[in-house]
């Protein structure tokens, strides 16, 4: 039996993280989650180990970019894949 990669969909916007879902959970070798914020994909990273999240990077309260730095330490095996509508050089610089 071929591995499920456990995945991550994190956005404040629920049209994208439904439609993600949706079209993730039809292969069946990933096992799909999602979070509406920040601060609930932290949550779900201390639960649960992720191959791969599909993270936005502008949420209200805890941003991408705090999520992103708590993945870094806490599953740094964890690849991190960013979303966003903007384009703002500091924000991918940093």
């Amino acid at each position: 039996m071929a591995k499920k990669y456990n995945l991550l969909v994190v956005d404040d916007e629920e049209p994208l993280r439904e439609l993600l879902e949706a079209e993730l959970s039809d292969a069946a070798e990933y096992a799909v989650d999602v979070a509406a914020d920040g601060g609930e994909a932290i949550n779900r990273i201390q639960a649960k180990v992720y191959d791969v999240i599909l993270l936005d990077i502008r949420m209200p309260r805890v941003t991408g970019i705090e999520v992103l730095k708590f993945v870094q330490e806490y599953s740094p095996t964890t690849q991190v894949i960013i979303l966003t509508n903007y384009a703002d050089i500091k924000t991918a610089i940093e």
